[in-house]
């Protein structure tokens, strides 16, 4: 009644400030604790540290307690009260009464409570929500595998993760094949990548597996929360052996080394050999040389023998010959041998310079043998080449031996005639 009462007028300011002091330290500590806000939602990575916000005014005397959703205490104060020293009370402002989580685990997710013991108490909740990142579960994944050619092949990428993370397939060699080669495998593509397998899921199957189906194949598991999880998987295609020969018949002459090949595709490689005439051929001789090497293509190799002077016992039919626990393949191919031909020294039609030329006739005056008896000391003597036709002779019989004789025949003819008419002139 004094403070409200009347007063002087000289006090009167110094007593309503005391009063609105009071006033205000009264209703401060007389107000009931309340939450900034009722209902919060944390989202935090697994391994992480988790800050659980709870701030409140007005707490005055009351003290807080954390619980977890079993109501199981977890501080009381600002000291820890569980076992599990993961759990802290975390103050950096004097309302905030934040509950600090280290290294959190999916386990720790669900519904955190920081309550005032007040009657009723009061309390906040808060949402915790732990993400995991994707992860591939290896023992319950597929490893490498081998099939038999005609088999189904199952991979399986068994993953885990929050949110459940998607799976992606890839074929990792797929761009180093021809399309030729990718059509013989029973697989969908992706359009917006070369070797990405247009299949998703934990689970990956390959019906009526051809050996262009062997390849590394990669599964992928991403959910967003952190970098995708990766595994390998190689797998093997096992087939019966094929054979393939360059050539079914060769020709050499004896005396002659000589090579043959052939291709044998096969999984896996076991025995590779030659037979001549239905004999295995030795190698330890030294005559015959056996040589393995890998080819172009995938599972292919070549065998080659070498043959060094060939007899007359090496000519007849080599058998390449290949096997596995599949299977075994055999093709044949014939080596004969080649006749040496003598050739002929046939004769050629001379050129320009070593064509022979008729010899030069000397006639008597007046040309002929109707002048023969009759001589001038003005009559010229006249040389000329007789029987022009000589010169063509090859040409005209088309370079045969016939042709050669009758020019032959032509020039001594013309030798004759010259010394008969010498004889009549003396």
């Amino acid at each position: 009644k004094m403070l409200v009462g009347p007063v002087e007028r000289g006090n009167a300011t110094v007593n309503f400030a005391v009063v609105s002091t009071i006033l205000t330290f009264v209703k401060v500590y007389t107000l009931d604790p309340n939450f900034d806000t009722p209902i919060t939602n944390v989202t935090v990575k697994a391994g992480d540290d988790a800050i659980l916000p709870c701030s409140i005014d007005f707490l005055g005397k009351y003290k807080v307690v954390w619980m977890d959703e079993d109501s199981s205490i977890l501080t009381f104060d600002q000291g820890t009260i569980t076992d599990d020293t993961r759990f802290i009370v975390d103050r950096p402002y004097t309302k905030d009464w934040n509950l600090k989580l280290s290294r959190v685990v999916h386990s720790d997710e669900g519904e955190y409570k920081c309550q005032i013991n007040t009657i009723p108490p009061r309390e906040k909740i808060v949402k915790l929500r732990v993400i995991v990142p994707a992860s591939i579960i290896d023992e319950q994944s597929t490893g490498d595998v081998v099939k038999r050619e005609g088999e189904t092949v199952v991979l399986v990428c068994n993953v885990t993760g929050i949110p459940a993370p998607d799976v992606t397939w890839y074929r990792k060699s797929i761009h180093t094949t021809s399309p030729s080669v990718r059509e013989k495998c029973p697989l969908p593509m992706s359009s917006d990548s070369s070797d990405k397998i247009g299949l998703t899921g934990e689970m990956l199957i390959i019906t009526n597996a051809s050996r262009y189906c062997e390849d590394t194949y990669e599964c992928v598991a991403d959910n967003g929360v952190a970098m995708p999880d990766s595994r390998i998987m190689n797998v093997k295609i096992e087939f019966a052996p094929e054979i393939h020969l360059p050539t079914k018949t060769m020709g050499q002459y004896k005396g002659r080394d000589t090579v043959i090949l052939c291709k044998i595709t096969a999984h896996p490689h076991r025995i590779n050999f030659w037979e001549l005439n239905g004999r295995e051929i030795q190698t330890r001789t030294g005559k015959y040389l056996v040589e393995v090497y890998d080819g172009t293509e995938p599972h292919e190799q070549v065998m080659s023998l070498s043959i060094k002077d060939l007899g007359p016992n090496d000519f007849g039919w080599y058998s390449c010959i290949a096997a596995n626990q599949f299977g075994k393949a055999a093709k044949d191919m014939k080596l004969y041998e080649l006749e040496v031909q003598t050739t002929r020294n046939e004769y050629q039609e001379p050129n320009d310079e070593n064509r022979p030329t008729a010899p030069e006739i000397v006639l008597p005056p007046g040309g002929g043998g109707g002048n023969s008896g009759k001589s001038s000391s003005t009559s010229k003597t006249t040389t000329t080449t007789a029987y022009p036709e000589v010169q063509a002779g090859n040409l005209i019989n088309g370079g045969s031996n016939h042709g050669k004789y009758t020019s032959i025949l032509m020039v001594v003819l013309a030798v004759m005639s010259n010394i008969f008419f010498q004889w009549i002139r003396t």
